[in-house]
């Protein structure tokens, strides 16, 4: 059934109107006591915005004797199934300790509404942040400038990121690379002291995270990215690919860096990390 008049009045009565539109686009869903709604590892497919009743969300250990750990107790206004918006696993499941009633919201719906509703986006953020630090996930978080936004818009996800307690442990700062065949191929590139202003504020803003230079360094000459090193970033991502796009050479950075005065130093990294060489000025 698509949503009645009813879900407007019971989102608006949790204290969270800004998602109103965001629920209007779900269907109204009860479900029993101890129904499991998410299980971790699943692909996520859809996003659950609860009206009423109480969701337990739980993890399960990694020891020799798994064993389920309870992460949170969640209850109307508030949503689950957020990180797993971008295609995704769940890294917990969810279980109802009451009946529950939702608004259940598909992936592709959700994120056609936030790609029109920057500060929703960031909203939606922020709690897919707690939710992921609540599985005991270091986060790594950052964002993309020179794709058309404004700086009201970069001063939003700065905000947000260091309204978290604590802080992301890391904080990738990228320029975009418009690559052919993208819907932005055509876009300019960002003037490297956007991207300056950018890392300074980040460091300014979030003092014990790492600050990562990442993707358009290629793009960037070597005094921009030693400006960008002496603004507050203390992280780079060394090796010949990050993701999709080209990293400088090893030997170019290498010149970079002691240009720069910058000792670089071992550390242990997993997973996306491990193309990352960290730099200490």
């Amino acid at each position: 059934m698509k949503h009645p008049v009813c879900i407007d009045t019971l989102w608006q009565s949790t204290g969270q109107p800004a998602l109103l539109t965001l629920a209007r686009q779900g269907q109204l869903r009860h479900y029993r006591k101890h129904t499991l709604l998410i299980e971790q590892g699943d692909v996520g497919h859809q996003l659950y915005m609860v009206l009423a009743g109480r969701l337990r969300e739980f993890s399960m250990s990694q020891d020799s004797k798994p064993r389920e750990i309870t992460l949170s107790v969640l209850g109307a206004g508030q949503m689950v199934g957020v990180p797993a918006l971008d295609g995704g696993t769940h890294c917990a499941s969810v279980m109802a300790l009451t009946p529950v009633s939702c608004v259940v919201v598909s992936r592709e719906s959700a994120l056609a509404v936030l790609q029109h509703s920057p500060g929703l986006a960031l909203d939606v953020l922020k709690l897919a942040l707690q939710r992921v630090r609540q599985a005991g996930v270091s986060l790594c978080c950052g964002g993309i400038i020179g794709m058309g936004e404004s700086l009201s818009d970069r001063a939003s996800l700065l905000q947000v990121l260091a309204s978290l307690d604590p802080h992301p442990e890391s904080v990738p700062i990228n320029a975009l690379v418009a690559v052919e065949g993208t819907p932005l191929q055509e876009q300019a590139p960002v003037d490297p002291l956007e991207l300056v202003r950018m890392v300074a504020t980040a460091r300014i803003l979030m003092p014990h995270s790492r600050v990562r230079l990442s993707a358009g360094r290629e793009g960037l000459s070597r005094e921009a990215q030693i400006l960008c090193l002496l603004a507050g970033a203390d992280s780079i991502f060394y090796g010949d690919t990050l993701l999709t796009t080209a990293n400088p050479q090893a030997e170019a950075d290498r010149e970079l860096l002691a240009a720069a005065g910058v000792t670089a130093w071992p550390e242990q990294t997993t997973g996306a990390d491990d193309t990352a060489q960290p730099c200490r000025l």
